[in-house]
């Protein structure tokens, strides 16, 4: 009977030790947990020149002040040329001032520029995320993005992965994206696409439409994590 009783309670032990661990696991890997990890490390952009105006997200790199983009957020096409905007600032969600930054680099083709916060004494304001491989992901993963939705400040949605590498056609050149049932906002370009424990995937980047031009709903893409890193390597 002793026998019986100890080993009754030690699996009892087992088991509450199991549960405790997953419910450790779980708190560290709910969307609120997720978003206060990244709450400093993604940013409202706002890019200007006159009385144009421009809104997205970023993504900060690195601990010396560096952010990724999308190219599109902080330029525009005057008379068929590429023009930038002369302000480009930026903030997280819990700020009420914007901090200057200037753009560093920028590809069209691949659609991303870096930008690099110009006071040096705003940088314990933001933190730098954390980069995951992009072929790590499959299809159903669960996702989360994060950005300037709408511009309606920082916010977060969740959704699964539809397709971790699908091809599309911009401007007559095939690129791989990442494909999440997460639907992408005006403002949402340049934002993080995260997977379940927080870390980057992706810079979420465009809407594709259909026949009739008319934007599908219901489906965003991001630039894979992978070109993203490649990108920022090359250029800092």
């Amino acid at each position: 009977m002793k026998k019986i009783t100890i080993s009754a309670i030690c699996l009892s032990t087992v088991n509450i030790v199991i549960l405790v661990i997953l419910l450790i696991f779980n708190h560290f890997h709910t969307p609120s947990a997720i978003f206060d990890k990244v709450d400093k490390s993604i940013v409202e952009v706002k890019a200007s020149t006159g009385s144009l105006e421009s809104y997205g997200s970023g993504v900060v790199i690195n601990k010396n002040g560096y952010l990724i983009t999308n190219n599109h957020v902080i330029s525009y096409i005057q008379n068929l040329e590429l023009h930038f905007y002369n302000n480009i600032e930026i903030r997280t969600s819990f700020q009420e001032n914007y901090v200057t930054t200037e753009i560093v680099s920028y590809d069209s083709s691949l659609d991303l520029a870096i930008l690099k916060i110009q006071n040096l004494e705003n940088l314990n304001q933001f933190k730098k995320i954390k980069f995951t491989k992009s072929d790590n992901l499959r299809i159903g993963d669960k996702c989360y993005s994060v950005g300037n939705a709408s511009n309606l400040s920082i916010s977060m949605s969740e959704g699964i992965i539809s397709n971790p590498s699908i091809n599309l056609q911009i401007e007559g050149v095939s690129r791989k994206f990442i494909q999440s049932d997460i639907s992408i906002a005006s403002g949402s370009s340049g934002g993080a696409l995260l997977n379940s424990n927080g870390d980057l995937v992706g810079i979420t980047t465009l809407r594709i439409r259909d026949n009739t031009g008319s934007v599908i709903y219901g489906y965003g893409y991001s630039i894979p994590s992978n070109q993203v890193l490649e990108y920022i390597n090359s250029n800092i």
